[in-house]
């Protein structure tokens, strides 16, 4: 049972990796990718250990 669990999550991994890769190739996050950039530039976020940290 366990075999097929990791092939599984393999298969939904590899899945996952060409849905992204496509979506990246056809421009389908330029614009949320734009938004963290300026979100970045105007200091509008928060260190992941910051946010990991603080419950």
């Amino acid at each position: 049972m366990r075999d097929l669990s990791n092939w599984l999550q393999e298969y939904l991994n590899d899945a996952w990796d060409r849905q992204i890769e496509a979506d990246v190739k056809y421009g389908r996050l330029d614009q949320l990718i734009q938004r963290a950039k300026s979100d970045i530039d105007a200091n509008r976020v928060k260190l992941l250990d910051e946010v990991l940290n603080n419950p």
